[in-house]
């Protein structure tokens, strides 16, 4: 495909993002449990439930986080400030301010850290195990967060949890939790507008046994959603022995000349994991110039010949244009080649007449346009009219969101196979089905595939048939 990054101005802007201020990383770890009760004094906690579990409040998604420059986590003198999140028993995630206290007991086993809430109060969903609908954290109270695999005992729930003073010991119990939890980072990409797509990398520093999922998020600055990309939130999932997983995200393109703008991924809401590097830039460049414009590409039928057209409103080291044949829409050859204009802004067009008046079984034509270096792209994949057969079909709408309808008219009962590909050749789903004399209807569900364009290949006992889909 054609190489579209200017390699001074990309540098200079992945240098211009590593030393901005969203430069930040949050840290993150998940806890397995813990409690929230009264602030007795001296390392005391009164009334304490459990935040999960059958005696717990009906929380979940417990995380301590904390905002530095650092790949580990730091104290400010004596203490260590961040933030514990927790998902309320309603779904509602709230992020509570405030700084690690204490341990217990002794801080060994099990292994609990104590937060201190503070300033503001929050007032949070339960499963009304306390009594109440509601319980309100604020500086009265404490959050207490257990360690991945350890348990926690109060009893009787509600009860009394004592530890030892926070003198000493806790980042380094908090760092050694870091450490050893795989560690997800976050890597942006920098894309020039025509693009069409930005690819942003998901590592998980090691396999990990347990399912591994994170929270994903796309946040707007000079870059806008709809205007310039299409927002995304999603939560993913790495299966045991997953390390990597890419997401595509949509860059609108559009005919303004604008500057160079950006957005934001980041990650958030870890569970089995850590997350070590939780944001970072995604930077739309403006091509400086396209190196041809397509204006249209088309295909006649003109006495059983295919008669292929297209023009460009402007072209730039343009050197030819080579036409390819199928009769599939996955296997092509060369056919023939139109030499390029070269550099100019004047209206151009070509014509290309390829003779398959004897061939029914259905055709396929794309133009390859080349450069002057060497380096190419293809124009859309054209059908001809040329074809003959004793059914047709129909793919609707188009695009698609969620699914749509395969419609094949057929002159007989047979059996047809459909194939949905990726850009990649990746096969999406595959199936067969049973279609009738007439019209036949066959619902397709895309609701679990990404955004992108896809090709769908309809096969036949006569012939092959193939139809690009567009998935938003």
């Amino acid at each position: 495909m054609k190489t579209k990054i200017f390699f001074i101005i990309a540098v200079f802007f992945i240098l211009l993002a590593g030393n901005s201020s969203y430069s930040q990383n949050t840290i993150s770890v998940p806890f397995d449990n813990g409690f929230v009760g009264d602030n007795g004094g001296n390392n005391v906690c009164d009334n304490a439930y459990y935040l999960t579990g059958a005696q717990g409040l009906g929380w979940s998604s417990i995380q301590f986080t904390q905002t530095t420059n650092s790949s580990v986590f730091v104290a400010q003198g004596n203490d260590i400030v961040g933030a514990v999140k927790i998902t309320d028993y309603n779904g509602v995630e709230f992020l509570i301010p405030g700084f690690i206290k204490w341990r217990t007991p002794s801080g060994n086993n099990p292994h609990t850290m104590v937060f201190q809430p503070s300033p503001g109060s929050f007032t949070l969903a339960t499963n009304s195990f306390n009594g109440s609908a509601q319980y309100t954290i604020d500086e009265t109270k404490y959050i207490g967060l257990t360690k991945l695999g350890e348990t926690l005992t109060i009893n009787p729930v509600p009860g009394t949890v004592t530890g030892n003073a926070s003198t000493s010991g806790l980042l380094d119990a908090l760092n050694d939790i870091l450490a050893s939890l795989p560690k997800l980072t976050i890597t942006g990409t920098t894309v020039f507008e025509s693009d069409g797509i930005a690819t942003v990398s998901i590592d998980l520093s090691a396999v990990s046994t347990s399912v591994v999922t994170v929270g994903f998020i796309t946040i707007s600055n000079t870059a806008l959603n709809i205007t310039d990309y299409d927002s995304t939130k999603l939560s993913l999932a790495f299966q045991p022995g997953e390390t990597k997983i890419t997401i595509d995200i949509p860059i609108t393109i559009d005919a303004e000349n604008e500057s160079t703008e950006f957005f934001e991924v980041q990650l958030f809401d870890p569970e089995y994991a850590a997350i070590t590097k939780s944001i970072d830039t995604v930077w739309i460049l403006e091509n400086v110039l396209l190196p041809v414009v397509l204006l249209y590409s088309k295909i006649e039928c003109i006495n059983e010949m295919s008669e292929l057209s297209w023009a460009t409103a402007s072209e730039y080291n343009c050197a030819f244009y080579e036409i390819e044949s199928s009769n599939n829409g996955v296997d092509w050859e060369k056919i023939g080649s139109i030499l390029g204009n070269g550099t100019t802004t004047e209206l151009s067009t070509y014509s290309f007449t390829a003779d398959i008046g004897k061939d029914k079984s259905g055709e396929y034509y794309r133009i390859k346009q080349v450069d002057l270096d060497g380096q190419w792209e293809y124009f859309p994949i054209l059908t001809s009219p040329c074809r003959t057969s004793d059914f047709a079909y129909n793919v609707y709408p188009n695009p698609a969101i969620d699914e749509f309808t395969l419609e094949v008219q057929s002159e007989q009962n047979k059996t047809i196979n459909y194939v949905l590909f990726d850009s990649t050749g990746k096969i999406i789903f595959s199936d067969e089905h049973l279609i009738y004399s007439g019209i036949t209807q066959v619902q397709l569900n895309i609701s679990d595939v990404p955004t992108g364009i896809y090709r769908l290949l309809i096969i036949s006992p006569e012939e092959t048939v193939a139809e690009a889909i567009k998935i938003r």
